[in-house]
């Protein structure tokens, strides 16, 4: 298997905005249950945020974004987390879920 994608998460613009949203459960703090976040010392084997980022830009040919606009990135992909857990509380308060 190359990849599994969910088209709804998938964004049609910059793709760090995707590697963002990859990486959000690194920075999200602990107790939340909607959105786990990860245990640090992070487990064997899990990459940090910047090994992901660097993995992807060596794999794309793609230079590191600038700090401002990677906490803009990082800032959307919390936004985008918001938006999904409100649409999935709103259907399971409908009945809907």
């Amino acid at each position: 298997m190359l990849a599994i994608l969910d088209w709804e998460l998938a964004t049609a613009g910059p793709p760090f905005a995707d590697v963002a949203y990859l990486c959000l459960s690194h920075r999200l703090p602990p107790g939340v249950p909607a959105l786990p976040s990860l245990p640090l010392p992070l487990p064997a084997g899990v990459p940090t945020e910047a090994e992901i980022v660097r993995l992807y830009c060596d794999a794309s040919g793609r230079a590191p974004p600038p700090a401002p606009a990677w906490r803009f990135f990082v800032a959307l992909a919390l936004f985008r987390a918001a938006a999904i857990l409100a649409g999935v509380g709103a259907r399971a308060a409908a009945g809907n879920a």
